[in-house]
């Protein structure tokens, strides 16, 4: 068990904020998503199209000391434990 996860735990058993690992101030995750719009011209049409690509994100960070981890989310898609219980799911 890492460090963080402990943390996690820790907050979700006394019901409180987990704090940052790194900084140890209350714990605000960031995360940076990228996506990218492209228009290409089509023919056929005669104008431009409007294109999605899949989007891309950084990794998520402390809002205070802004130290990037995967750590923060990577849990995120488990159904149960603390990751849930905090909140920190999509």
């Amino acid at each position: 068990m890492t460090r963080f996860e402990r943390e996690l735990k820790t907050a979700c058993a006394n019901g409180r904020q987990p704090k940052c690992p790194h900084c140890a101030a209350p714990l605000e995750v960031e995360q940076v998503r990228y996506k990218t719009i492209r228009y290409e011209w089509s023919e056929l049409a005669g104008r431009y199209e409007h294109y999605e690509t899949d989007e891309s994100w950084d990794k998520p960070r402390c809002a205070d000391c802004q130290t990037q981890s995967w750590d923060f989310l990577e849990g995120m898609t488990h159904d149960d434990g603390p990751y849930k219980q905090l909140g920190l799911v999509y």
